[in-house]
């Protein structure tokens, strides 16, 4: 139970023994119709009758007829985006009920309706801001101030108590009322998404409701993956049970879907919350979280961690454009950016200086080599975090505000890494399947460059990158550079995390197998073989690698698909080639 103080829930506890009293045994309860948010309110609500010893009966709005007295379930639902509760309280006004409760709502705008409402109606508000706003219309029906009915969940009790469901009699009204297929999906959805022990859930509502200006993946709002009337008490309690099992593993919560959060908080998780359209999660934040150590809003005041963000350049200018745009766009106040030019002219001056009054930047210019970049880069930084940011990459809005959160809220988290889309949300590469620390097998799949944040204690305890690896340093050995720093990092004693939820944005460069691609894979490659040599891995990794990449160039072969073939082929060849060389001197 996340809000224990007896005396928040009293008021609401004082209002059904009145109602139970007019009506003993014979109250209706209307559930709010709605998502899997919605079957956590049920649940606690469910508890709250059992400890307040009435039992309430299911009905719908329709069902409500003169003289009856009834509860409707709390939730978010008396606003203009839905209408499920004003259809109720107009319904109570059309039949002429004897007594009807509204259970906790955020409520905004319907001013004419709460005007028509009178003594029979009592309007529970589970915020402050709703509060005000129910009491300015002028309406005569009683308004009191409680939690959110997830609130009370008691998670031990819930899951005890599901842990007795089962049997052909509860799975027929799951049938009965069309639900056994949204159910089964529900499960295997939540099963094929379950977040990695230790990691990060970013759950950012898709729907009515969203703000957030890198808008929500519908494939990954886990509320919206169930939507029900909820006409019986099993289907909401094992509902909330499943989305509380599959919080628990995350360590760390990020989002706008009020009750991910609250079922984040309830297992123990740490949670950091953006806002919905209409301000309710903020609202409910001030009135009954902000005392909890392990939740927070976004922009509260704290200390902010600085960034210093290294980028080397050569020979783009409209790139930096779009990325620079896309870093004022962060509304983030501490970063800083240090750019290495490697141009033969001035071209990005103009740029520079449109942009330094939003972010401080500093132009330093280093000889080619994008590891000679970030090394001259790094002697200039002065933030608590680093990253290394690619010259035609660009940043989702908000990205920097979640990967500090994640720094926050883990002082044994050293590094983090992500994955990357195209602007059509295309990637190229075999990442990682799930959030994940990294060790020095998964860091193949696990980071791209552009994508690492690092503090800058092990930056400092790395050293610098190896001027021999990577684009432009004169060698065969074309890439390679952000891993073999990783690995260094990793034998340091750093703790990298990969987090799947983290996604820059970055142009897919291997569209087509044709020969530029072949020869820009094979530097790579190269560049891969020599690391894996030098890092000292058993005998048997690198020619696991190779006959696995060998097999792929076979599969290819045999599809059909002759140019694919002969670029994992030449992959191969050009990896062989990088081992060879190992520590050696430069080629």
């Amino acid at each position: 139970m996340l809000v224990k103080d007896t005396r928040a829930w009293q008021p609401l506890r004082d209002a059904l023994d009145a109602l139970e009293a007019d009506a003993p045994g014979a109250i209706k309860y209307v559930p709010n119709q709605g998502n899997a948010g919605d079957a956590l309110i049920a649940a606690g609500t469910w508890q709250f009758f059992e400890d307040c010893q009435i039992a309430p009966r299911y009905s719908s709005t329709r069902d409500i007829v003169a003289g009856d007295t009834a509860i409707y379930s709390g939730g978010g639902n008396l606003v203009p985006e839905y209408d499920n509760c004003r259809d109720f309280l107009e319904r109570c006004l059309q039949v002429g009920v004897a007594r009807a409760l509204v259970l906790p709502h955020s409520i905004r705008g319907h001013q004419d309706l709460l005007r028509r409402l009178d003594t029979r109606f009592t309007l529970v508000c589970r915020d402050l801001e709703s509060l005000a706003r129910v009491k300015a219309t002028g309406t005569r029906a009683e308004v009191m101030f409680a939690p959110d009915m997830a609130l009370y969940i008691d998670p031990e009790r819930l899951f005890a108590r599901c842990s007795r469901y089962g049997g052909l009699r509860m799975w027929a009204r799951f049938a009965r009322y069309g639900q056994l297929h949204t159910y089964a999906g529900w499960r295997m959805a939540l099963r094929r998404l379950r977040p990695a022990l230790g990691g990060a859930l970013c759950v950012i509502r898709a729907d009515a409701e969203a703000t957030f200006a890198e808008p929500g993946d519908p494939r990954r709002d886990v509320p919206s993956f169930y939507g029900s009337q909820y006409r019986f008490r099993e289907e909401s309690d094992l509902v909330s049970r499943d989305l509380l099992a599959f919080v628990k593993s995350a360590y760390f919560v990020w989002t706008n879907r009020l009750h991910i959060g609250l079922a984040a908080a309830l297992m123990g998780c740490n949670v950091r919350y953006l806002d919905n359209a209409y301000g309710k999660i903020r609202a409910l934040y001030d009135a009954w979280l902000s005392h909890l150590p392990s939740v927070r809003f976004e922009g509260e005041k704290q200390r902010t961690p600085k960034f210093s963000l290294v980028m080397g350049t050569l020979g783009r200018t409209q790139e930096i454009g779009r990325f620079l745009a896309s870093l004022k766009r962060q509304d983030y106040p501490a970063v800083e950016l240090v750019i290495v030019d490697q141009n033969p002219d001035d071209r990005l001056l103009p740029l520079i200086e449109a942009y330094r009054p939003y972010f401080p930047i500093e132009r330093v210019v280093s000889p080619k080599g994008l590891s000679r970049a970030r090394n001259a880069g790094l002697q200039h930084v002065t933030g608590d975090l680093v990253a290394f940011p690619d010259d035609d990459c660009w940043y989702p809005d908000g990205l920097l505000s979640y990967v500090a959160s994640r720094f926050e809220l883990d002082a044994g988290l050293d590094g983090l890494t992500g994955r990357f889309v195209d602007e059509n949300d295309r990637t190229e590469g075999r990442w990682l399947g799930r959030s994940q620390v990294l060790n020095r097998y998964t860091v193949w799949r696990g980071a791209i460059s552009f994508s690492i944040f690092l503090r800058r204690g092990l930056v400092e305890c790395i050293g610098p990158f190896d001027e021999t690896l990577g684009v432009g340093a004169g060698t065969a050995w074309g890439a390679g550079e952000e891993t073999d720093y990783l690995l260094r990092g990793l034998q340091a004693g750093g703790r990298i995390m990969f987090d799947r939820e983290l996604v820059l944005r970055h142009p897919v460069k291997t569209r087509t197998f044709d020969e530029a691609a072949r020869e820009r894979q094979g530097r790579y490659e190269s560049g891969f073989g020599r690391v894996i040599r030098r890092a000292g891995f058993p005998a048997w990794y690198f020619p696991w690698v190779c006959v696995r990449t060998l097999a792929g160039s076979l599969v290819a072969l045999f599809a059909g698909r002759p140019a694919q073939a002969r670029f994992k082929w030449h992959s191969v060849q050009s990896r062989i080639r990088g081992w060879r060389a190992g520590a050696d001197s430069v080629a």
